[in-house]
């Protein structure tokens, strides 16, 4: 699941002031989700994991 805006070519050409709004780390890299998704893709079957959710660091909760 991916809880947050995507730091990309979509999201800021709609709304480019939205990464100095969030600050650093509010948004989500597009290279860490790919790195994210690709670990899960090669994760250990002795420790199998069905669902990961990414979300910025900086999200307060």
């Amino acid at each position: 699941m991916i809880d947050g805006g995507i730091e990309g070519d979509r999201l800021l050409s709609r709304v480019p002031q939205l990464a100095e709004q969030r600050g650093p780390d509010g948004l989500l890299n597009i290279d860490a989700i790919a790195e994210a998704y690709w670990t899960l893709h090669h994760q250990q079957r002795s420790a199998w994991t069905q669902e990961l959710d990414l979300r910025p660091w900086a999200e307060t909760y």
